[in-house]
């Protein structure tokens, strides 16, 4: 049994109206929970599949996932956070990986959260090269009518 934080209660969201934002962790979540922390609080369980527009931040599985694990076995065992990044490229523990499926919400692929409805979900990705994902947002809520003050991530 691979434990998880939320599991059968939902993973964490927010809703303003009809907009639906995702917490898909270790994808600038913290940077962007500054953004919606003023809208409705909710789970995935309470999103309405066929009304609500949902959306979220993505980055490469592989590196969300590595740095996932890592993040996860550093507040286990508490080790230096500071060799984080050298620990997630070295070639043993990219091998170690390979036998440890996901811990928590931050490694667990957004496929076994979602499984179908992944599809459903419009996906920001932060870590490409020539998409801003700040002005993809900012154009998202637009659409919506929904006026953010974005010079907090400042």
């Amino acid at each position: 049994m691979t434990p998880v934080q939320y599991g059968d209660t939902g993973w964490p969201a927010w809703r303003c109206g009809n907009l639906v934002y995702y917490r898909n962790y270790k994808c600038a979540t913290t940077f962007y929970l500054h953004i919606f922390k003023t809208w409705e609080e909710i789970t995935t369980h309470d999103i309405d599949w066929e009304k609500d527009h949902v959306f979220s931040y993505i980055r490469d599985p592989i590196e969300r996932y590595r740095s996932g694990i890592a993040e996860f076995l550093f507040s286990l065992f508490r080790f230096n956070i500071t060799l984080k990044d050298d620990i997630i490229n070295d070639s043993e523990f990219i091998k170690l990986m390979a036998h440890v499926p996901y811990f928590d919400g931050h490694s667990v692929p957004v496929s076994k959260i979602f499984n179908e409805k992944i599809q459903k979900i419009d996906w920001i990705p932060i870590d490409v090269e020539g998409i801003d994902h700040v002005k993809m947002t900012r154009y998202l809520l637009s659409k919506y009518g929904i006026e953010m003050d974005f010079s907090i991530l400042d």
